[in-house]
């Protein structure tokens, strides 16, 4: 009974999640992304009858994207990935706790002595709040460069391009070669302010929570994270959207024109594209095809081509880059 008990819990596990409060897919930061959306579409279409809610109920959540195979592969790969994000990832990946000890361990090492001893305080709260969220995103970023700019990883991201429609589940469509990747990237960056932290002050700095979460990374899930994967476009006000990356931007993305390619790598701060050279505003709304271009996509379609697919390929590429060196 206990075993059958077991079992049942890891395949409602995806379930379970929208009810975890630290978790992006709890079902108040879904509610928020389409409330927003609902804001957006009664203001701009200036009617706010119930018959305009009928119509955006009917246009945010049409059949033909919702039930598209594409999307019905997506909702496969939330399921058999949460597996993995619970039992499987926390062993192989650097962990920011890993990060926070070893950096301790360094700076230990480096200064000859057991830290600054300094007096925590609210001021020491802020900056960690701040700080280790610039980090983490830093983290994400750099994960997301390199997943574009190194072919072999390129491989292996190609599963979450290969999207012919978005839904928020698509945010899920990740081979678990680009997930390791980006969570050690994000659990180093993490960890190493974490540590420098430790360092600096002589009891445990902890940061500004809402819902066990970053209070700031609770309001940028509030404010329209799950669009980032959909067909509705939001661009935030013109004094924000030069700072935080707006949802509308990450379905530029995720475009088949080569104009778009390679741009909008950043989850939060707009700041780090900026530097790297791949921001790409819109001056106005952009109609978007979804995918990886050149009808690649449709090489996609099943749970194998998403899983083994890459390999091949990562292993064929390998094999053409050693041949042309000797």
């Amino acid at each position: 009974m206990e075993q059958l008990i077991e079992t049942a819990a890891i395949f409602f596990l995806p379930i379970y999640r929208v009810f975890v409060p630290d978790d992006r897919t709890y079902w108040l930061y879904f509610l928020s992304a389409y409330a927003i959306g609902l804001v957006v579409y009664l203001r701009f279409g200036g009617d706010w009858s119930f018959a305009a809610l009928g119509r955006y109920l009917k246009s945010f959540f049409p059949k033909a994207i919702w039930a598209h195979r594409s999307a019905r592969l997506d909702y496969k790969m939330l399921f058999l990935n949460s597996f993995g994000y619970f039992f499987v990832f926390p062993l192989i990946t650097v962990s920011t706790a890993l990060a926070a000890e070893l950096t301790l361990e360094a700076l230990t090492t480096l200064s000859g002595s057991e830290g600054l001893a300094l007096a925590p305080s609210w001021a020491s709260r802020v900056a960690l709040t701040v700080i280790w969220l610039i980090a983490w995103d830093f983290g994400f970023f750099a994960a997301h460069y390199l997943q574009h700019r190194v072919p072999l990883l390129w491989e292996f991201h190609k599963a979450h391009h290969s999207a012919e429609v978005m839904t928020p589940m698509t945010v899920f469509r990740m081979h678990p070669v680009d997930d390791l990747l980006s969570y050690s990237m994000v659990g180093a960056m993490a960890g190493l302010v974490e540590g420098c932290f430790l360092f600096i002050y002589a009891d445990p700095v902890a940061f500004y929570m809402v819902n066990g979460l970053n209070v700031l990374w609770f309001l940028f899930l509030m404010a329209g994270y799950h669009l980032r994967h959909s067909h509705i476009w939001i661009m935030y006000p013109k004094p924000i959207r030069s700072i935080i990356s707006s949802p509308a931007l990450h379905l530029i993305h995720h475009s088949t024109n080569p104009k778009h390619f390679d741009k909008n790598f950043a989850r939060i701060f707009v700041f780090w594209d900026r530097l790297a050279g791949t921001l790409y505003l819109p001056a106005a709304r952009e109609e978007i095809e979804f995918g990886i271009g050149g009808g690649e996509e449709r090489e996609y379609q099943t749970l194998r081509s998403i899983y083994l697919r890459p390999f091949k390929l990562a292993a064929a590429r390998y094999l053409r880059g050693k041949a042309a060196t000797t």
